[in-house]
């Protein structure tokens, strides 16, 4: 019997999990959680998200039309989805082509440009908006959202009605046979998990996985392809009065200004999500791989100049009708992004039964139903050529086909402040380093070295048939970066 063996239960996992539990007959699925739902860190838990069709990609932009047509129509997707108009406020010169392809496909449907009084007459929550100098906006009013954490979870539930096998632990590296085929995953508890197909969907915490478990293979350095990348997103939790108010609140994405923020309709509890599009790296250094991978950083603490940017992303938006609203949580989003932009959907060449399906890069949660199915089309060879080559772990990434405008720009040891330093070591000039996990001292913050922790190990675990069998443990307790590494 097949063990397939899926790393990571975000939106990519779970739609792995889900589409092959309905696909592939007589086998064994395994989806494997590193952390309480309170700890996650990833875009796939979340108040609520956004599904629209707008790709200047012909690929993601066909992909993104198929996705929200299952979001509607579709009898279990469906029951999270919700209709809303989307107001795209900024330099619209991309959004005039996209709307250009969307017009040659048929799917306007009512989409259109406003002037600037056309948006304040339509949108009258959003008089106070800061529009700048610019002339007109981009509207669509065939757009909408979906319940983040909800449909997460009752997918899961769902496939665990359709016999995957859920586990709560921490990947803490992969392990490899010795002509260096992947044999499944020790965990941090030193237990062992074997299968025949091992699909790391790691999110952000993907870089460090791969660095972890094969320093010294070519084919597995990270580098600058795949880096984790956070944002900032925070809540504001409306009255009942609010709320009624609100409504026709369309979804409101705001690139102007020094920060570009974006803004959803209250969901059915009334919160309403603000987040930050400009994102940022948290770069550190792999000693054992000597390479600068970037990983989640150790913390659960939201630093003064993320609030603040929460504020002004608010702020823009709603001018004075917002001034009295309290951000009353607030959350370090990280997702793995790919260098352009574009997703990871492949094997690694280098080592038989290991893939990846990752490289989210805060774009992919409204293709949610239908990633599973592509993972799916890349394991049994039917992936389209085109997209095997687009998607593929050693593509070159010089030419940006993704969300290229959401590059991260911005380091996360540029952005900290009152956030104490938990390392041990000798302290550089305003920070130091930490232990990260691994067998390694990384750099953190500022940017100082560190040394190397005492051994490896000589531990090595056993593999049974495949499932969750109990290995020898080693002597190093590896740690997971980023574990609650933010607040909900």
């Amino acid at each position: 019997m097949n063990v397939f063996l899926i790393v990571g239960s975000g939106v990519w996992g779970v739609s792995t999990a889900y589409h092959l539990a309905k696909t592939v007959p007589q086998c064994r699925i395994i989806l494997m959680e590193r952390s309480t739902w309170a700890k996650q860190c990833g875009p796939s838990v979340d108040v609520n998200k956004i599904i629209r069709v707008e790709y200047e990609d012909p690929t993601y932009l066909h992909l993104a039309v198929r996705a929200q047509k299952v979001w509607r129509q579709d009898s279990f997707w469906s029951q999270f989805y919700h209709l809303a108009e989307k107001l795209t406020v900024g330099e619209l010169e991309s959004q005039k082509r996209i709307y250009a392809q969307m017009h040659q496909m048929g799917i306007t449907d009512g989409a259109r440009f406003l002037s600037i009084p056309e948006t304040k007459q339509r949108y009258p929550d959003l008089q106070g908006m800061a529009f700048h100098d610019i002339q007109e906006t981009y509207l669509n009013p065939d757009s909408g959202w979906a319940d983040g954490t909800r449909a997460l979870k009752q997918t899961i539930d769902e496939c665990v009605e359709l016999g995957v096998e859920q586990v709560h632990a921490t990947a803490s590296r992969i392990l490899f046979d010795d002509k260096g085929d992947c044999l499944g995953v020790l965990t941090d508890e030193g237990d062992v998990v074997t299968a025949t197909c091992t699909i790391i969907a790691a999110g952000a915490h993907t870089p460090k996985l791969l660095a972890d478990s094969a320093p010294g293979r070519k084919g597995f350095r990270v580098e600058d392809r795949l880096m984790a990348s956070g944002c900032v997103e925070a809540v504001v939790k409306l009255t009942a009065e609010q709320h009624s108010d609100m409504s026709n609140l369309p979804i409101t994405i705001h690139d102007l200004g020094p920060i570009y923020g974006e803004v959803l309709p209250p969901n059915h509890e009334g919160h309403l999500k603000f987040a930050s599009e400009s994102t940022f790296l948290n770069a550190v250094y792999h000693p054992e791989s000597r390479q600068k991978i970037s990983v989640p950083p150790a913390t659960d603490q939201i630093p003064i100049s993320m609030k603040e940017e929460s504020r002004r992303i608010c702020s823009d938006i709603f001018g004075a009708k917002g001034q009295g609203w309290e951000l009353e949580s607030y959350r370090i989003c990280w997702d793995s992004f790919a260098h352009d932009g574009s997703w990871i959907i492949s094997p690694i060449p280098t080592a038989k039964h290991l893939y990846l399906a990752t490289g989210g890069s805060f774009h992919s949660w409204k293709f949610f139903p239908i990633l599973g199915e592509l993972v799916c089309a890349m394991l049994d060879g039917t992936l389209d050529a085109p997209m095997q080559q687009k998607w593929h772990w050693d593509r070159d990434m010089g030419r940006g086909d993704g969300e290229v405008d959401k590059k991260p720009e911005r380091e996360w040891r540029d952005l900290v402040d009152n956030i104490v330093d938990e390392g041990d070591g000798e302290r550089g000039v305003g920070g130091g380093w930490k232990r990260l996990g691994g067998s390694c001292v990384v750099e953190s913050f500022m940017g100082s070295k560190g040394g190397h922790l005492d051994g490896d190990g000589d531990g090595r675990p056993w593999c049974g048939e495949g499932g969750l069998v109990q290995g020898r443990k080693p002597s190093l307790q590896f740690v997971e970066p980023g574990a609650g590494a933010c607040c909900v």
